[in-house]
């Protein structure tokens, strides 16, 4: 049994739950002994699950300890569960994600915190239901943003903040990380307006919020300028953080760390925006002070890296060297695989320079290494996420299910109930109240079979909507994904070909005599066709005109690039095209007609083609025409080839209509109609 208390005690402690474990430095100032005394000693059930949520907060930071945290969280979460404190068992769903987040168990978190969401939904009081609801999906957002799932993070967040806004006085560090998650998130998507609007309704609160956050906001909007080239804009970003740095109540510690990053950020300004890399050095140097302070081994050869690579501007290359053989070690030491890796490529390019091509070639090895390593490393986290992320949505499906075969349990006993009561109200009721009961039964039938078809109706929509959704969630990873390999392929794969042929030719210069050796030659044609066709590759996955200029441009270009095959010549009418449609409707288009051109090249045995698109308005009609050999549309559509079911799903994604015409020996017609939302 647990101890009763009067409602007015048990109302200040759950208050002072909820304020204990929303302030981490006053968590961090308690003794751990006290609050391990706390626990043996106290005989008020909400003090002990308080010290030990507080200490087990504590203790899952610590890898050494994590798992008497995790106990303490658990016990406490059954202690609140015995005495039904509902603020505790929230509070433990809450702490049990924090703790599966930090050791890596991605599908325990992501069930922990729908839990949570679950649980915090049904608590009665209205401002504890909030501010868990908006932890839930703060801390979701927060797991798909470290694992580059952009679109499901910002849904996330963005809930969080509806939540936020829609408190009656939501303070201001509680608006502040949403709006600032927000932005960040729509930043890493590339929609850089919306990320600028949502960091300018910060403004009103930076005179508010706790000083740190300032200095996160400004680094977040110098950040947004870099993309723009924004040079007196981003000055004056930083002239504004260095005031508030000047001015704010740090601690040493804080001081120290933020200006080292102050100096990062001038560095980079003058080096990236201003190309002064003798003034860059400078900076640099003080940065790499800075954090030899704070004694944080990453933070130091990140400092060193843009030291060098400031050094490496201004060609002082065995300045280079005798400073990044230390850098590159720790890291090495230290498995910092991207801070080794960034080493080994500069101290390879440094030897390259002053003629010491062992080296050169031996840091360049190196670097390959790591690069294939760590790409491993990445595809097995990417793979794990996906995984962890299938099985909690499979999880969550079936929630869903078992909740609604539970209301219709109910549903079924409470119809059953009443039709009891009504046929004991009947029997009891004389020919005339019988007969107007009859009546009313039947009325009642009626409407419940209404309300069926009704409830039917509202499932099916509710299913298309998920189809919708799923779709949308695929195609936008794969486009992320294409993005990603072809800015691999081009600035990775690329890079290496260049450095090959580059070190290939200086045989040439070496040996003039090896230019007559046939398997000289042959291998420097096997090089330019490799890197040729590497470019070719990276090119159609993502082209580089669909960005830069749009639609009718890129299809100009990929109709000249075929036809110049000499293998098949295709045509390209556009009417209407004069405006950009929306990034991702282009895209979507983009590879509609790159697979059904693929089609006709592989297929169709066709000679000429034609595509066309007429725009109108807010209707965009696409045909694409070959004189090939034609097929059998019946039979086609037996064999679901998965390049054309790909075509119909995008289709589907812009919400158009597909339609074939096609006879043998006649060739094949291919029309889409599609409503464009270009809101």
């Amino acid at each position: 049994m647990y101890n009763r208390i009067s409602p007015a005690v048990q109302s200040f402690f759950i208050l002072l739950v909820i304020f204990l474990n929303s302030i981490p430095a006053f968590t961090q100032k308690l003794n751990e002994d006290s609050l391990w005394q706390l626990i043996k000693t106290s005989k008020i059930d909400t003090v002990t699950i308080d010290a030990k949520y507080t200490l087990g907060n504590i203790l899952i930071k610590d890898p050494k300890r994590d798992t008497t945290g995790k106990r303490l969280i658990d016990e406490a979460k059954q202690l609140s569960e015995k005495i039904d404190f509902s603020p505790g068992v929230a509070q433990g769903l809450l702490l049990t994600g924090n703790y599966y987040s930090r050791v890596g168990q991605l599908e325990n978190c992501m069930d922990a915190y729908e839990q949570l969401i679950r649980f915090a939904g049904s608590m009665e009081n209205s401002l504890k239901r909030k501010q868990f609801l908006r932890s839930a999906y703060n801390n979701l957002g927060g797991i798909y943003n470290r694992h580059g799932d952009f679109p499901t993070s910002l849904q996330n967040r963005l809930k969080a903040l509806e939540i936020v806004e829609s408190m009656e006085s939501p303070s201001p560090d509680e608006l502040f990380i949403c709006y600032y998650n927000a932005a960040s998130d729509f930043r890493q998507l590339k929609q850089f307006d919306k990320a600028r609007e949502y960091l300018l309704k910060l403004r009103p609160l930076l005179s508010s919020i706790i000083p740190r956050y300032q200095l996160e906001y400004y680094y977040e909007f110098y950040q947004l300028l870099v993309p723009g080239n924004e040079r007196d804009l981003g000055r004056e970003i930083l002239h504004k953080y260095d005031s508030s740095l000047q001015v704010l109540n740090l601690t040493e510690t804080q001081r120290t760390d933020y200006t080292s990053l102050s100096k990062r950020l001038h560095g980079l300004y003058e080096q990236q925006q201003m190309k002064n890399p003798r003034q860059a050095l400078y900076y640099f140097a003080e940065e790499v002070t800075l954090t030899r302070q704070l004694a944080n081994p990453s933070s130091i050869i990140s400092a060193e890296q843009n030291y060098a690579s400031a050094l490496f501007e201004l060609g002082r290359y065995r300045e280079l060297i005798e400073m990044l053989e230390g850098t590159y070690a720790t890291a090495a030491k230290d498995d910092l695989k991207n801070q080794a890796l960034k080493a080994a490529v500069l101290l390879s390019q440094a030897y390259e320079r002053e003629n010491d091509m062992k080296n050169g070639y031996r840091y360049a090895a190196i670097a390959r290494e790591l690069q294939d390593s760590i790409m491993q490393e990445d595809a097995v986290k990417r793979v794990a996420f996906l995984e962890a992320k299938y099985q909690h949505e499979q999880k969550e499906k079936e929630i869903s299910e078992l909740q609604l075969v539970n209301q219709a349990k109910e549903y079924v006993i409470r119809r059953k109930n009443w039709l009891i009561a009504g046929t004991i109200v009947i029997a009891l009721m004389l020919g005339l109240l019988a007969f107007f009961s009859m009546r009313y039964y039947r009325n009642r039938q009626k409407l419940l079979k209404q309300e069926k078809v009704l409830h039917e109706e509202k499932i099916s929509n509710l299913e298309k909507q998920q189809q919708v959704a799923s779709l949308q969630a695929m195609i936008n990873g794969q486009e992320m994904e294409r993005t990603r390999i072809a800015r691999d392929l081009h600035d990775g794969l690329g890079g290496i070909f260049s450095t090959v042929k580059m070190h290939y030719s200086t045989l040439n210069h070496e040996t003039p005599q090896v230019i007559n050796n046939p398997v000289y030659r042959k291998t420097m044609d096997l090089i330019n066709n490799a890197s040729d066709e590497l470019r070719r590759v990276a090119h159609n996955m993502m082209p580089e005109v669909l960005l830069k200029v749009g639609l009718d441009e890129a299809l100009k270009d990929l109709c000249s690039n075929i036809s110049s095959g000499k293998l098949l010549k295709v045509t390209y009418q556009g009417y209407g095209m004069e405006s950009r449609l929306s990034g991702a409707t282009e895209i979507m288009l983009y590879r509609i007609i790159q697979e059904l051109v693929n089609n006709i090249i592989k297929h169709a045995e066709a000679t000429e083609a034609i595509i066309q698109i007429n725009r109108q308005g807010n209707r965009l009609s696409l045909t694409i025409e070959d004189n090939g050999r034609g097929f059998d549309t019946n039979e086609a559509a037996k064999q679901r080839s998965l390049g054309m079911s790909t075509v119909r799903s995008r289709v589907d994604y812009l919400n158009g209509h597909l339609s074939i015409d096609s006879r043998k020996d006649m060739g094949t017609t291919v029309m889409i109609d599609i409503l464009l939302n270009e809101n």
